[in-house]
C-alpha cells in the first residue's frame, strides 16, 4: 500500500510538470497511470481531482468533449462525497471551458 501511495504522488508530480512544459501527452500517461493507484487504493477524494486534471489537459488540447466527460466524473466523485469547495471549482472550470 505504501508504494502505490508514493507511486501515485510521485506520478502525479511528474504528470504536473509535463503539463507545465507544455507536453501535454506525457501528463496524460501519467495522470492515467495515477489514476490506477488512486483506484487500488480506493482514494477517491484525489482521484476527483486527477480526473480534474485530465479534464484541464484536454482543454488546453481543445478537446472540449473529452474535457468535458473528466470533468463530469471529477463532478459525481465531489458530488458523493460532499467536496463543496472541489464541486464549485470544477463548475467554475466547465463554465470556462464552455465559453471558449
Amino acid at each position: 500500500m505504501g508504494y502505490a501511495v508514493g507511486a501515485a504522488t510521485a506520478q502525479a508530480h511528474l504528470a504536473g510538470l509535463h503539463f507545465d512544459q507544455a507536453h501535454y501527452q506525457t501528463a496524460l500517461d501519467y495522470y492515467q497511470m495515477v489514476i490506477q493507484h488512486q483506484e487500488t487504493l480506493g482514494n477517491r477524494d484525489d482521484l476527483a481531482v486527477t480526473l480534474c486534471n485530465i479534464a484541464m489537459t484536454y482543454d488546453t488540447l481543445e478537446q472540449p468533449k473529452r474535457a468535458y466527460s473528466y470533468y463530469q466524473q471529477a463532478l459525481t466523485l465531489q458530488l458523493e462525497l460532499g467536496d463543496k469547495i472541489g464541486e464549485a471549482n470544477t463548475r467554475l472550470r466547465v463554465s470556462f471551458s464552455s465559453i471558449r
